[in-house]
């Protein structure tokens, strides 16, 4: 089993110990004394709301990464994303809800990507190889990390269709189950399949090779994990002898292939 995807179930298993139904827990006023230390430390704290009997927060501490936290009625915390029992993340909902972006809940909010050309030539060559279907005939390539279960993925996806369909562009699309197990597993049989192109748009997926789709997808995973990317869609391209890297969906297809 991907080691990610075993994370995620003992961390949902952990955490649906602690479910009520959400109708049933009214939402504190009070923060916990270690989000008010935390507060009192410098940190911006965003409340995220309750999910059956845990309170959610975004931590963004005076330095270092941001990051999600859980707090019980008994005073308990615990640091993570939450997924549901179906395996939908509700950290991302939350996220979405309070308007912060991280990667693949809000690509309007996006920086703008920056110039890496520092970045290895080999990271970059393991991504131009990896397993994945290209859309296009003619245009430049570009490299993009998508999950199956990722709405922005696709969006994105649909915006660069007419650049696609003009010759203008070329989309190598590296899939990836990042979002959780209903991820992991429809990634694993897009990856399996005889057509992925055609399994990623939910024809063609019946017939597929598990165990070739997981040895897929778990090294996909692990070189997106090396691009130390912030979600999906994660797009890495080469323009004007750089390689660049662009994080969620943005709007201009023509930043691709236009000078």
């Amino acid at each position: 089993m991907n080691l990610t995807v075993l994370f995620m179930a003992l961390f949902t298993a952990l955490l649906m110990a602690f479910m009520t139904p959400v109708s049933a827990v009214a939402q504190s006023d009070e923060a916990p004394s270690i989000i008010e230390e935390l507060r009192a430390n410098g940190a911006e704290v965003t409340a995220l709301g309750n999910h059956g009997r845990l309170q959610g927060w975004w931590i963004k501490p005076v330095q270092g990464a941001a990051y999600t936290a859980y707090t019980t009625p008994s005073g308990n915390t615990v640091v993570g994303v939450l997924y549901d029992s179906n395996g939908d993340m509700i950290t991302g909902q939350q996220l979405a809800g309070a308007g912060i972006a991280t990667g693949h809940e809000a690509p309007e909010a996006q920086q703008p990507p920056p110039q890496e050309a520092s970045l290895p030539a080999t990271l970059f060559a393991a991504t131009e190889q990896a397993f994945g279907f290209v859309l296009g005939d003619s245009g430049p390539v570009i490299h993009m990390f998508a999950d199956p279960r990722c709405p922005y993925c696709r969006s994105h996806l649909r915006a660069l269709e007419p650049s696609i369909d003009e010759g203008l562009l070329r989309v190598h699309v590296i899939p990836v189950g990042i979002l959780g197990a209903r991820s992991a597993v429809k990634a694993v049989a897009i990856a399996g399949a005889n057509n992925p192109a055609r399994a990623w748009s939910g024809d063609g997926a019946a017939e597929t090779n598990q165990v070739t789709g997981a040895r897929r997808i778990k090294a996909n995973n692990a070189l997106h994990a090396r691009w130390q990317a912030r979600g999906v869609p994660f797009t890495v391209y080469r323009k004007d002898g750089h390689i660049r890297i662009a994080y969620g969906a943005d709007g201009d297809p023509a930043r691709f292939w236009k000078d």
